[in-house]
């Protein structure tokens, strides 16, 4: 019965190895190079492990090698590609990843690196499939997202031909280029289904003429950036050269369909060229995402170009934001936006960034969209910015019913111009060491708001005074990844701008820190979030949060922050920002806790202004925010300085009013002003917030001439 068994496995085409020895003559001839063809299993083959038989076979310089088929999948670990070789993969050959290899995290399937003149291609059905799930194992495997299963870099005249890639554990192609070397040159990648890949279906990091044709690029989920396909260069030498995509379908990716980000662009750079023609882009939750936070490129200008493409049952459709290359146009030309699924505008355009979009131009696009409340095209501003030197021409919507209406492309434009008043909008330098504090005693606050990317966090201390913080990193992201699990990073500077320490904040976890204070003076916290946030508590007065950047940053959280207004100010001026698809309301509130001005559900920017009918004294103000993503800049001659509470309120020691310093009686003058707006704080607060009446009355009771008089000048 058993040699019946083993006849009936051989007879399958299923033997467990397949001897080499038999083809010893025709190896040697591949060898002395007088056989440019040969079949792999010529080197043998193995059932459970068909690697080494597979690499001697392209490392034996055969100019053409034919995967056969041997009636059983060719089962490997990673394999090297060599230049100067044909692969052919025989009708029906699958290749699998062998189940406990790829140990090592950027293990490749296929690794085509530093090589020129390779082919692989398929004849008939061929299936390249690896174990995603498994590679998730963090007992067998090393946590990571480039175990793709062909990986071309740094290689030139290159083509993958006819084949399915199936369940890498990283991306099924990636094509890019190191900062040096000659890159990735001359690809072309026809006909291929990259389908159900970790990371992304194919990444582009770099490259100079990538002609994408009749492939498939799908259903890719499991870590960032999780997309059809991300164009993003690592480089600015090698950026993004005549890309070109056609016949290209992008769906039912778990972020986006097409990602584009450029933002390492800068004077080495040579123009990008990006298109995608006659492409579909469907049933992701974003269809195309569009950002550019490079530099112009000197050698001229780039351009992004979709023609004759279909976008549709996205959850949001296009979104442009960040677009700050000036000479880099982007051209949506007869195109059709199937935006009846979507919930937001057919096209976003938006910006985080001062700097106005340049160079955009759309041309006969088609929006089908039931809702009518809705415009085809959004521009959402931040810091005054707007939409210059633009077209936006043929742009009409149709309905379900095919009823059609035209835009006015021409009124959009004129509305998205950029606002003189927000572009005005400045804001003051600090002077840290004319900075004290309000109160001797400060109050345990702000554990629960959440700042993201960088902030600087400011604390007031005697020489000799030990003060505990405590930092939290409360992460946005799990993903696996330097990026994402490495600690937060925390520099400290002491009153006289020298560096005293650095630590880090873990991720999702505490760090408790003890400043030891050996000046007299603001130490200043310089810490930069990241992608995740950090919160910050202490019991000490005189602490603030200020913008490290252009703009302080909130995120995922409600709360308070309060300010400090000086005598003479009239004019209150704070420019809230919100994000598209992620709002965020903000609330001005007076000494009272009235609300004086409002912005509501903001994915854009509002200037929150108030002006102060008696401004003789100074008066502590504040907002009340819910934010998703929260962008909030203040505008001179107001500091840029928000406290978690009252009493840890940092002040300018002039405060609270300038005119005072050139008054003889001025320490006197100012404590009198500062006990006025104690007491009026005081009465009043309580009543307009409510559950705020006891933390004013505490707060109250601390302060005392003695108090007052530690922060006048001396």
């Amino acid at each position: 019965m058993l040699e019946q068994a083993l006849l009936v496995l051989m007879l399958a085409g299923a033997a467990p190895v397949a001897d080499a020895t038999k083809h010893t003559e025709k190896i040697a001839q591949v060898k002395a190079g007088r056989l440019q063809e040969a079949k792999a299993s010529w080197w043998g083959f193995d059932k459970a492990d068909s690697t080494k038989c597979l690499q001697e076979a392209l490392d034996s310089g055969v100019k053409k090698l034919v995967v056969d088929n041997v009636g059983s999948d060719w089962v490997i670990g990673p394999i090297g590609v060599p230049s100067n070789v044909e692969v052919i993969f025989a009708d029906g050959v699958v290749v699998r990843a062998k189940k406990g290899e790829f140990r090592k995290k950027t293990d490749k399937l296929f690794n085509i690196e530093g090589q020129a003149n390779v082919t692989l291609r398929g004849e008939g059905k061929v299936l390249l499939v690896m174990n995603k799930s498994d590679y998730q194992n963090p007992d067998l495997y090393q946590p990571g997202g480039h175990r793709h299963t062909v990986n071309i870099f740094n290689s030139q005249n290159v083509l993958v031909q006819n084949l399915t890639l199936m369940s890498s554990g990283g991306d099924g192609v990636y094509v890019g280029s190191s900062g040096t070397g000659e890159g990735a040159k001359n690809v072309t990648l026809d006909r291929l289904i990259c389908e159900d890949h970790h990371r992304l279906a194919i990444a582009v990091t770099g490259a100079e003429n990538l002609l994408l044709k009749d492939c498939k690029f799908n259903h890719a989920k499991g870590t960032a950036p999780e997309c059809g396909i991300d164009y993003e260069p690592n480089y600015p030498r090698f950026a993004l050269v005549g890309c070109v995509a056609v016949n290209c379908d992008f769906d039912g990716n778990a972020v986006a369909g097409v990602t584009i980000n450029l933002h390492q662009l800068d004077a080495t750079s040579k123009p990008s060229s990006l298109t995608f023609t006659n492409c579909r882009i469907r049933g992701n939750p974003a269809g195309v995402r569009i950002v550019s936070t490079g530099s112009a490129t000197p050698q001229g200008a780039g351009k992004i170009e979709f023609i004759d493409c279909t976008i549709a049952d996205n959850d949001q459709s296009v979104v442009i934001s960040e677009h700050r290359v000036s000479n880099l146009q982007l051209v949506f030309r007869n195109c059709v936006i199937d935006n009846r699924k979507s919930k937001t505008e057919a096209m976003t355009i938006s910006s985080g960034h001062p700097q106005d979009i340049t160079g955009l131009r759309i041309e006969g696009l088609t929006v089908i969209d039931d809702d009518a409340s809705r415009a085809p095209i959004k521009f959402i501003s931040r810091f005054g910015n707007g939409i210059v030197d633009a077209v936006a021409s043929g742009v009409r919507v149709r309905t379900s019913a095919g009823v059609e209406s035209p835009f006015d492309g021409a009124a959009f434009l004129k509305t998205s111009a950029p606002s003189p008043e927000a572009k005005a909008f400045q804001t003051l330098p600090l002077e840290l060491k004319s900075l004290r504090p309000v109160a001797e005693q400060g109050k345990t606050a702000g554990q629960r708001i959440r700042f993201r990317e960088k902030v600087d966090f400011l604390q007031w201390a005697r020489a000799g005074q030990k003060i505990h913080i405590k930092f939290t990193n409360k992460p946005v992201h799990r993903y696996e990844g330097k990026p994402y699990r490495a600690p937060l990073e925390v520099v400290v500077w002491c009153p006289t701008r020298t560096q005293v320490d650095k630590f880090g904040i873990p991720f999702d976890d505490i760090a408790e820190y003890t400043l030891a204070a050996a000046e007299t003076g603001v130490y200043r916290f310089e810490i930069d979030a990241r992608m995740q946030t950090v919160s910050i508590e202490t019991d000490a007065p005189g602490q603030a949060v200020t913008p490290a950047a252009e703009s302080l940053y909130l995120f995922g959280c409600s709360g308070q922050l309060y300010f400090h207004v000086p005598a003479a100010v009239k004019q209150i001026k704070i420019e809230a920002g919100g994000s598209p698809s992620e709002n965020s309301s903000v609330f001005l509130l007076d000494p009272k806790g009235k609300e004086v001005d409002s912005g509501v559900r903001l994915d854009g920017s509002k200037i929150l202004e108030y002006i102060r009918p008696d401004a003789s004294r100074a008066e502590v103000w504040s907002i009340k925010f819910t934010a998703s993503k929260l962008f909030l800049r203040v505008a001179a001659p107001l500091l840029p300085l928000f406290s978690s509470d009252p009493a840890n309120l940092l002040v300018p020691t002039s405060s609270p009013s300038s005119s005072l310093r050139t008054e003889k009686s001025a320490p006197q003058a100012a404590m009198r002003n500062w006990e006025a707006v104690i007491r009026q704080w005081s009465l009043h607060w309580g009543k307009g917030v409510a559950g705020c009446g006891s933390t004013v009355a505490a707060w109250h009771d601390e302060m005392s001439v003695r108090t007052l008089r530690s922060m006048l000048p001396e």
